[in-house]
């Protein structure tokens, strides 16, 4: 079943962007909203592209999680771009005959959602290979990360996680947050603003919060207010 499917996603893949920074030559950038640049409606998950360091892009990163039955793993750091990664893979899973049923999980929050079952019931496709994504997967207790993987398994449901360390699930990505990439998003961001932010305004910033990007983009959204008023 796993080859067949296999087939079915490569059909339906493009190549990757020469440049690596984009999962497809023609991925569209999502339109910004006037104001400041980096409010969270600008860098939530998806309204910024995800940027691939050296090494495997989209299409190996699902050709990977085909050949685990659909389980990994996405680790790294607080603001490193887990999340970021998670929404671009749903917003394309369904291309590789993969349907997708994503859970966000919070700080405190030790059990999944309740009803998460029946969600992930009521999302069956025939022809595609369910699987289930936990965003947050470690602030989960031990017995109700016990209870995910063992019901998914028994279901026959795919399973892909994000977690600040190895949790023993097989290694689809590790992300890592550099001053290189903040520049980068920054100056994504930032390209029609009002007002500046200086290259050591986001030096700053990425040493304070120890490359957390999403505290990066925080103090950066108190700059611009500061500047523009």
């Amino acid at each position: 079943m796993f080859l067949a499917k296999r087939k079915l996603m490569r059909d339906a893949s493009e190549p990757d962007s020469p440049t690596g920074d984009r999962s497809r030559p023609d991925s569209k950038i999502p339109e910004r909203i006037p104001g400041n640049p980096f409010s969270t409606r600008h860098t939530r998950p998806g309204a910024i592209p995800f940027r691939f360091a050296p090494g495997p892009k989209l299409k190996q990163l699902v050709e990977r999680l085909w050949d685990t039955g659909c389980w990994g793993q996405i680790v790294g750091p607080h603001g490193s771009g887990k999340s970021t990664l998670v929404s671009l893979l749903i917003s394309q899973s369904a291309d590789y005959g993969i349907r997708a049923v994503p859970f966000e999980i919070h700080d405190g929050q030790k059990a999944m959602p309740a009803g998460w079952k029946k969600v992930v019931w009521n999302a069956f496709e025939m022809g595609r290979v369910t699987m289930v994504i936990v965003d947050g997967f470690e602030q989960l207790s031990r017995l109700s990360q016990w209870r995910l993987r063992h019901t998914c398994r028994t279901r026959s449901w795919g399973l892909l996680i994000t977690a600040h360390c190895d949790v023993g699930l097989p290694s689809l990505y590790r992300t890592r947050a550099s001053i290189e990439l903040a520049h980068a998003l920054v100056e994504f961001l930032s390209s029609d603003a009002e007002v500046a932010i200086s290259p050591e305004d986001v030096r700053q910033a990425f040493r304070t919060h120890d490359g957390n990007l999403r505290h990066v983009f925080a103090d950066l959204y108190d700059q611009y207010e500061r500047q523009r008023r």
